[in-house]
């Protein structure tokens, strides 16, 4: 058995290490990456539990290596330690520390501090990691580029061929079946486009599913496309739902909120519309720190995203101070963009198009014109920033953080 102060003085041991909090959590850093941390169930993770007992007692989430690492570790120790869905292509494990030995769980806070400790020759563990392009460079020498790394680059490629099972954008609908909402709930679809997810939402779940949008072609595409048995559809924005208080037991707002002028209004509206047992699911993409300014300015301004929003500091104060609470964060990460190459081949195609877009910009441009010419490509480098981590896809799961209110 241990404790969290146990945890807390093995990490004190270890060279470089950092305590502090996320999300009100002890978490112990090294080179600026949480590498063990207090993991407390969320209400979402103890739906996916079920019917069976979730583990008791407080529970310690630490760093693996890789994937592979992680299924050794949970092999070697079933007893104490585990995974749960949240962690799905995750390299972390759980542990329940009134169930693990002294030495095991010694044995986790160091692996996983190796995990994400800087790893050259004489690098001083306080240096962060430079993660966007593998860490710190290796000095580039004859004997590695001709003789050492030929001899494993087949091998190599052949590990990167295998996949990393990403999740796809089933992942959402996934994650609204947790919330155990019954037939006949009453969903709006924030920002719904030509309808395509609200009518999904409908035949899905048996939701009563109204969308929402701006642009009043979209509802005229989706009532035609719903028919009369689907959802209903009104004009509307983020800002001003067209629904009375309290009347929603989920929101869904998929790829919107990036577009939007006043992102506190929008989130307000949220919680004005939500019953006090409602979610809101929000999925968004932002930029990463790779996203080189001029790249930012240029693809903001060209698909209309206030800049501000694209920050995910800037998202989660408007989501605290409109009264909701943030019950799960998912990072995405490259997984989409992995999952549809896998699945159709399309991300490479993005690429492919952002390859001609360049090379023959003249023509396209006399054919189509400017706009539709700048449009297309912000959409095609949409796609490719996202699979190199330029931007990066995040997934709120939201809930009435006062029900009083």
């Amino acid at each position: 058995m241990a404790t969290i102060d146990d945890v807390a003085g093995l990490a004190r041991q270890l060279p470089g290490v950092t305590e502090g909090e996320r999300h009100g959590n002890r978490t112990w850093f090294v080179a600026r990456q949480a590498f063990a941390w207090e993991r407390p169930f969320t209400k979402a993770d103890l739906r996916r539990f079920g019917e069976q007992t979730p583990p008791a007692g407080p529970i310690l989430a630490v760093r693996v290596e890789d994937l592979g690492e992680k299924e050794a570790v949970l092999g070697a120790h079933p007893d104490a330690f585990f995974t749960i869905p949240h962690f799905d292509g995750f390299s972390a494990v759980l542990i329940q520390l009134e169930e693990v030995s002294a030495q095991a769980v010694r044995e986790a806070v160091t692996d996983g501090w190796l995990a994400c400790a800087p790893s050259g020759p004489g690098e001083p563990v306080s240096q962060p990691l430079s993660h966007e392009r593998g860490g710190r460079p290796v000095t580039w020498s004859l004997e590695q580029a001709y003789d050492t790394y030929p001899r494993i680059e087949e091998e190599f490629s052949a590990a990167l061929d295998e996949s990393l099972r990403p999740r796809g954008p089933d992942l959402l609908f996934d994650l609204v079946a947790s919330l155990g909402l019954a037939p006949g709930s009453v969903a709006l679809d924030v920002g719904c486009g030509e309808g395509r997810q609200a009518v999904a939402l409908h035949r899905r779940f048996g939701f009563r599913v109204t969308g929402i949008d701006p642009v009043r072609r979209h509802i005229e595409v989706a009532r035609a496309a719903a028919g009369q048995d689907g959802p209903a559809f009104e004009v509307g924005t983020a800002g001003s739902i067209p629904a009375g208080a309290g009347t929603a037991d989920l929101i869904w707002c998929r790829d919107v909120l990036v577009h939007v002028p006043d992102l506190p209004r929008a989130y307000a509206e949220f919680r004005r519309v939500l019953r006090p047992a409602g979610h809101a699911l929000v999925y968004q993409m932002f930029g990463s720190e790779l996203l080189e300014p001029g790249e930012a300015a240029w693809l903001w301004a060209t698909m209309g995203v206030v800049p501000a929003n694209a920050d995910p500091a800037r998202t989660e104060a408007a989501i605290a101070a409109a009264g909701l609470r943030i019950d799960e964060r998912l990072e995405i990460g490259s997984e989409w963009g992995e999952w549809a190459e896998e699945h159709h081949g399309s991300a490479s195609r993005k690429l492919l198009h952002v390859s001609r877009l360049r090379r023959n910009r003249a023509v396209y441009l006399e054919r189509y014109g400017q706009a539709a010419y700048e449009m297309m490509l912000g959409d095609c480098l949409w796609h490719v920033y996202a699979m190199i981590g330029k931007l990066s896809r995040r997934v709120y799961l939201l809930s009435c953080d006062r029900p009083d209110l």
